[in-house]
Formats: structure tokens, C-alpha cells, sequence
């Protein structure tokens, strides 16, 4: 789109990634939220904010980068020069690559190197490029690399991973070698703020909330459509009309019901499932780090799933009326 979203109202988790890589944290963290929440926003952040500090070693890759080697991993100059040389005969999918290769990439380039350092690795978006019928092993992988790291004498290992993808989070929440965090949209004061860094017209900050529920890539694609509400609308529309239909034809009562109250999805494994791998729903862990949201059927929040932003509750519920 162009636009730059300002970074807003993220200090809680700021401080508490901070601190996990100051520490170490164990085993592997896994950060889940609503697709377009700003979990890369805060991860880049973050790592900003660390990889100046004396004895720290940071890496960021992002699982989801297809074509530019330089986008799809962040680091020390060595592990970006041998990234490159390993996979310099792919063309697509190269963020999938190397975060196949990560823990080899660790080893072979860092085996001498950690000693008394502080490590933070930080592996984005990776559920989905790599599949669902890979991610257990894949986190193990990197609990296996956590604990090489601590043998080799590092003084401290943060390892984190985020997902906006809510199937795999059932296939993780069996294992102990990692553990299960979650962040939400922004609240109703950041979203404001952040409409205002936006210089949004203030007669629109009360409707972009009740649509949007404070996420800031849909705030973007409100932005560029000049704030028109009823065509960003309108889209959506057209977009999900031919999967409603479909997923109404046997489950049209449930869904109806879940427009008006997302937990009503406990009762229909099916249909939950697909809502899930159509990134429409998500699951929500308790605390959330940082801002938890209440529960509210207005916004699509209930207590232990929500709609990903308000609109698609909205919108879908007006499809199956027709």
C-alpha cells in the first residue's frame, strides 16, 4: 500500500521480550494472535531495540518471505553471507528455506561464538509456509537448538516464533518444549492514537474501532481507501460470499449463532476447523501478553475464541440473511 503504520501502544510486550532476552527464556516461545495484529511489527521492534547491546547475537527470519534472501533473514553478516550460499539456486520460497535451515545455520556459523552471549532467534509467520503436518517437529527442532546453545556456553537463549495460524496451536499445546503466548488487537485508547498519527477525520475513530476492532492492517486498508467504510465492506463481501454459501450448507445454524457468540464454536468441531484454517477465528489464551480483551459479542470477542476483526461476524451474518 505504501503507507507506514507508526508503532503504538506495544510497551508491556516490548519490555517483556526485553527481558526474556536478557534472562534466557525456556523452553521455545510461540506467539500467536489475529492475522495483521502487528506481531512482525513488534518482533522488528524488538529486536531493534536488542541487537545493539554488547554480547548479543540476534537473527530474525521471516518464513513467509518467497523471492529476496535479504528480506527473508536479518543477522550477523556471516550467517546472511552463508544463508545465501546454500540456497542461491532457489527462487521461491526462500523464507521457508531458511527457516528449515535455521538450527543448521546456528550451528555451523555460531558454534564458536556464543559463549557469555546473549542469543535472541526470532522466526516469523512460520505456520503456515512450513504446514501444519510439519510443526511439531519443526518447534522441536528449535528446542533442540535452544538447549545446543545453552551446552555451548551462552549466557542467555531467547527463541521465539509467531503464528497467526490457529490449527497449529492445538498440535503445540500437547508438548512441553514449548510454551504458548498470544497478543490482541490494539484497545480502543491505541486504536484512537492511532488514527490520529493516520490524521483519520475524528467523526470516523467510533466507526473504524466497531469494524476493525483496533487491528492495524485493516486500519491500513481503511486508509487506503480514504476511510470509506462501506466499500472496505463491500469487498469483504464479495470476497467471503462464495465461502459463507459453501460452509452454510451444513453448518448455517452454528455459524449463525457464532456471528452472535464465537464460543458457540465448542459445539461444532467441523465447522471450527475451517473458520480456523480460513484465518476468520482464532482461539485466545488468557492472559494475553499485554492488552486482554474482554469478552464483548458486539466486537466478536467471547471467551475462549473471537472473530479475527469484528467485520467478518458482521459481514458474514448479513450473507447468510440473504
Amino acid at each position: 500500500m505504501g503507507y507506514y503504520i507508526p508503532f503504538v501502544n506495544r510497551s508491556v510486550e516490548l519490555e517483556r521480550f526485553r527481558e526474556y532476552s536478557s534472562r534466557g527464556f525456556y523452553p521455545v516461545l510461540f506467539i500467536y494472535g489475529p492475522e495483521g495484529c502487528g506481531k512482525t511489527r513488534l518482533l522488528k521492534e524488538f529486536l531493534d531495540s536488542v541487537e545493539g547491546l554488547e554480547g548479543y547475537i540476534t537473527v530474525y527470519v521471516d518464513a513467509q518471505e518467497t523471492r529476496s534472501i535479504e528480506q527473508a533473514i536479518y543477522g550477523p553478516t556471516e550467517i546472511v553471507r552463508f544463508a545465501s550460499k546454500l540456497i542461491s539456486a532457489i527462487s521461491e520460497g526462500v523464507g521457508k528455506v531458511i527457516a528449515e535451515l535455521l538450527p543448521y545455520l546456528i550451528r555451523k556459523v555460531f558454534a564458536r561464538h556464543v559463549r557469555g552471549r546473549h542469543v535472541v532467534i526470532a522466526v516469523d509467520d512460520v505456520a503456515r509456509p512450513l504446514g501444519l503436518q510439519v510443526i511439531e517437529a519443526y518447534a522441536k527442532k528449535l528446542y533442540d537448538l535452544l538447549e545446543w546453545l545453552l551446552g555451548q556456553g551462552a549466557e542467555a537463549v531467547f527463541i521465539v516464533a509467531t503464528s497467526s495460524e490457529g490449527s497449529s496451536m492445538r498440535l503445540l499445546a500437547r508438548h512441553n518444549y514449548v510454551t504458548l503466548d498470544f497478543i490482541w488487537n490494539l484497545d480502543r485508547k491505541s486504536t484512537y492514537r492511532l488514527l490520529e498519527l493516520l490524521q483519520a477525520p475524528k467523526e470516523v475513530f467510533n466507526e473504524v474501532y466497531r469494524w476493525t476492532g483496533g487491528n492495524p492492517r485493516a486500519i491500513l486498508e481503511l486508509k487506503s481507501l480514504n476511510w470509506d467504510v462501506k466499500l472496505w465492506l463491500e469487498r469483504m463481501l464479495k470476497k467471503l460470499k462464495p465461502i459463507v454459501y459453501e460452509l452454510a450448507y451444513k453448518h448455517g445454524r452454528i455459524l449463525k449463532e457464532a456471528c452472535e457468540n464465537p464460543d458457540k464454536l465448542l459445539e461444532e468441531t467441523e465447522l471450527k476447523q475451517k473458520l480456523l484454517e480460513l484465518n476468520l477465528v482464532t482461539p485466545i489464551i488468557r492472559p494475553c501478553l499485554g492488552y486482554t480483551p474482554p469478552v464483548n459479542h458486539e466486537l466478536g470477542i467471547g471467551e475462549c475464541y473471537a472473530w479475527q476483526i469484528p467485520a467478518y461476524k458482521h459481514v458474514i451474518g448479513r450473507l447468510l440473511k440473504t
